[in-house]
């Protein structure tokens, strides 16, 4: 008897973590920033589309890969009610940020403005759906 019901909770279990496996990759900010790039890099559409919410992003060009480039990110911010509010006098009353998104402030290669990356958490896993150059190169 225990042997018939153990096998299938061990599937079961079996399916659970694999699909947590696959989940993983998206699972902070940090780690779907990483992927986007390497979406990027690679010219990899499939991991591109999984990093960013496309019903909110512009369509990007991934025809191939592109160079690489280093990025180091200067500040984490999760935004608040406050930080919504002081977005919103900036987009005005269509602001996409909202409580819970996060804000990763990224400095890229020399050369390359500062840019602001915003995360939305959808499902148990981070997309990004708005991104800012801001700043000087």
């Amino acid at each position: 008897m225990r042997r018939q019901l153990l096998l299938p909770v061990t599937v079961i279990v079996l399916a659970v973590l694999s699909v947590h496996a696959i989940a993983a990759p998206n699972e902070t900010p940090e780690k779907t920033l990483q992927r986007y790039f390497e979406s990027l890099w690679r010219g990899d559409r499939t991991i591109y589309e999984e990093c960013v919410d496309v019903t909110q992003m512009e369509a990007v060009d991934i025809s191939g890969p592109i160079p690489r480039w280093q990025y180091t990110i200067k500040k984490k911010l999760s935004l608040g009610p406050g930080e919504v509010r002081k977005a919103a006098k900036g987009w005005g009353p269509k602001s996409p940020v909202r409580v819970g998104d996060v804000e990763l402030q990224v400095k890229q290669s020399p050369g390359f403005p500062m840019v602001s990356y915003y995360l939305r958490q959808s499902g148990g896993l981070w997309k990004i759906y708005l991104v800012v150059p801001w700043g000087d190169s």
